[in-house]
């Protein structure tokens, strides 16, 4: 299944310079205004820490070269993996903002693939078990705040 595979900040951590390039970009787009990195398909602690840090090291590079960069950018997390959103009290401190990709986390929380007309009455936002992991992620980021 495409969807559960090489996606996301996955895709950019298994790319061999991928991410970096990514965020050396956005990072010299810092120097002339206000940038954010979400960072998508995150299922846990270790990648944000992993992108934290490789984002502070590329700032630190640029400045060396001589580019001038926002002093921090903001980092967030899509909230869209189920593993994320139980996870998420032991890395929302290490994040700036979130954002809560519900059509991914809807499909696989219930998988449901929201693609196939056959499990449609299977796909609901409305699912019980969405509601109450919606709440509990809400109730974690207004508890960082």
């Amino acid at each position: 299944n495409p969807a559960l595979g090489l996606r996301g900040v996955r895709l950019s951590m298994a790319r061999n310079g991928l991410l970096e390039t990514q965020l050396r970009a956005i990072a010299r787009a810092s120097g002339y205004g206000p940038v954010r990195v979400l960072v998508p398909m995150v299922s846990g602690r270790e990648e944000i820490v992993a992108v934290r840090r490789l984002l502070e090291r590329v700032q630190r590079d640029l400045r060396a070269e001589g580019h001038e960069t926002a002093e921090r950018i903001a980092l967030g997390a899509m909230i869209e993996v189920p593993s994320a959103a139980i996870a998420l009290p032991t890395f929302v401190r290490e994040l700036d903002f979130l954002s809560i990709g519900t059509n991914d986390l809807v499909q696989y929380l219930l998988a449901a693939d929201r693609n196939n007309d056959a499990l449609g009455d299977l796909y609901s936002p409305l699912h019980p078990a969405v509601i109450r992991l919606l709440h509990g992620i809400v109730r974690v980021a207004r508890g960082a705040a």
